[in-house]
């Protein structure tokens, strides 16, 4: 479930599917009541949130990467992944992607990753979230690296096994979205 945080004050969309593009730009609309901007018609300098789509078309992966990592250096960029590609998502997030969100994203989780990169947070889908703790936890060659970890870390990392949201993890253990940051770029 989204938090009630406030809300993007410019979105600017890069979608290469049409039909998509119009979801979108009608939930942008209904919720969050401002402008949607292509980018090829956008004018300003930067800031806001960018949503892209990426469908993984491996002829295409590198430039198309390569292209929404350079806007996301100016925006807060939120992809919009096509098919559910958990080491490509990790990939954009490491290169300085917000968040990205797969294709059996709810309403509710479109809305919290909007909310959450317009205030240049970091968005986890709860399925990559749940991947990452399986990986991170279930690997035996991290098992010394997982005895380092500290209890709260752990609490944290049990958390996201969970499916919760970042957000949904520093109200439960009633910590702040930065400390909460912190501790998933740790565990990272």
């Amino acid at each position: 479930m989204f938090t009630a945080a406030p809300g993007p004050r410019e979105i600017a969309i890069d979608v290469q599917c049409e039909l998509l593009a119009l979801g979108v730009e009608h939930l942008i609309a209904e919720v969050f009541a401002v402008p949607v901007v292509k980018l090829a018609q956008r004018t300003g300098e930067g800031g806001g949130v960018l949503l892209a789509d990426f469908n993984g078309e491996r002829d295409q992966t590198e430039a198309r990467i390569s292209s929404l990592l350079a806007r996301g250096r100016v925006f807060s960029l939120l992809v919009i992944m096509l098919v559910r590609w958990d080491d490509l998502a990790i990939r954009l997030m490491r290169g300085g992607a917000r968040g990205v969100l797969y294709p059996s994203a709810s309403r509710d989780e479109v809305i919290e990753a909007i909310r959450t990169v317009s205030v240049r947070q970091t968005y986890f889908p709860p399925v990559l979230q749940r991947t990452l703790a399986q990986r991170y936890v279930g690997a035996p060659e991290v098992d010394a690296q997982v005895e380092r970890l500290t209890p709260r870390e752990l609490e944290f990392v049990r958390a996201l096994s969970r499916g919760m949201s970042t957000s949904e993890v520093a109200r439960e253990l009633g910590i702040s979205i930065k400390t909460a940051d912190t501790h998933r770029a740790n565990l990272l």
